[in-house]
């Protein structure tokens, strides 16, 4: 029996878009914990409160509000984009990932929205992974990453927050979200695919420090999630770089390849020798 709202008894529902239901950030539902009151901005929700840094002050007052994380324990809540429920938590995401329904803006707009700056967002959407690669090969060429996916060190150390996009093939795109934090001297990177499925099931990102007065190579490994998914980041999903280790003339190589490669297998590390932007791989357990 599909689980949709007209079978689900025991359950207050709302169908309706309503603000005390809504993130003031991100104007979605708010279904993922912790949730914070803003005096100014409104409620805020566990997605968008862990970017705050982007958009309050050290010294804006955020209220917990347990009430609401209660009251929403007892409710179910619509996808955006087909007839199933969602509830709230973190889990929320799960289904989110895996909509066959889902559709994917394009990487320059607001889904990457505290990465973009002050460009304005592009509005192309679609839940077709071919043409959203026509599409950025046509209006973004300017954010391409050429293969191999290099990235020079000196050009990240800038204090900004800069977007680059990786063309795996004519149907699977990798957008890299790079933020500098100069207080902390250390930049974050983030990379998420234009792909629906199980987490799990996406890609792995190696990234490789190289630098030219150094014969020592650093490794790093990150998650890859779908491009716009609301998830709360943790551990692996995101990569620190602490940019007093390397030399600003140091090369940021970035290799892209399947998390699994058998469905039920458990996670495995990335071989080391491998340039797995040059190698085949199938699709059939994505």
């Amino acid at each position: 029996m599909d689980m949709t709202f007209e079978n689900v008894p025991g359950f207050t529902l709302n169908l309706h878009p309503s603000e005390k239901y809504l993130c003031s950030v991100c104007k979605s539902y708010i279904l993922m914990p912790p949730v914070f009151l803003n005096p100014k901005h409104g409620f805020i929700c566990g997605y968008c409160h862990q970017y705050k840094r982007f958009f309050l002050n050290k010294d804006e007052m955020l209220l917990p509000q347990e009430l609401y994380e209660d009251l929403a324990l007892s409710m179910r809540f619509p996808c955006e984009f087909c007839e199933y429920f969602v509830v709230f938590n973190g889990l929320a995401a799960t289904h989110e990932v895996q909509c066959s329904k889902r559709i994917f803006r394009c990487p320059l707009s607001d889904v990457n929205r505290w990465f973009l700056g002050p460009e304005k967002p592009c509005d192309w959407q679609d839940n077709d992974g071919k043409s959203m690669v026509a599409h950025v090969k046509e209006k973004h060429k300017e954010f391409i990453l050429q293969s191999p996916f290099e990235i020079r060190l000196r050009d990240l150390n800038c204090g900004e927050k800069q977007i680059y996009i990786a063309i795996l093939n004519n149907r699977k795109i990798i957008s890299i979200m790079v933020e500098d934090d100069e207080e902390r001297n250390c930049i974050i990177l983030r990379c998420r695919s234009n792909k629906v499925g199980h987490p799990e099931l996406n890609h792995q990102c190696r990234i490789e420090i190289i630098s030219p007065n150094s014969p020592k190579i650093f490794n790093y490994e990150t998650n890859v999630y779908p491009l716009g998914a609301k998830i709360i980041e943790r551990g692996r999903d995101t990569c620190t770089l602490w940019m007093g280790e390397f030399d600003e003339d140091g090369v940021l190589r970035l290799n892209f390849a399947p998390s699994l490669l058998e469905r039920g297998r458990p996670r495995k590390s990335l071989p080391q020798n491998i340039d797995y932007n040059k190698q085949p791989y199938h699709d059939h357990c994505y």
